[in-house]
């Protein structure tokens, strides 16, 4: 709830569900590599196959909304 009123876009979460419930509302999820995730696949969640991925997931994504511009001011 807090994400979607704050407009935080991202969240790194290592539950499948939780993940899915954030892409839901529109917003993007990065899903850490556990064995109880093997095999998501859902639109707006990215899950990740290593730890060492997730730095650049991360910067990745917001360059793109930062291109797009779609981030805000500071």
């Amino acid at each position: 709830r807090v994400m979607l009123e704050e407009r935080i876009p991202l969240i790194v979460e290592d539950n499948a569900e939780t993940a899915v419930g954030v892409a839901q509302s529109a917003l993007g999820a990065i899903v850490m590599p556990q064995p109880y995730n093997a095999g998501l696949a859902f639109p707006n969640v990215l899950r990740l196959d290593s730890y060492n991925q997730l730095a650049h997931a991360v910067l990745t994504f917001f360059d793109k909304l930062e291109d797009a511009q779609k981030l805000a001011s500071a």
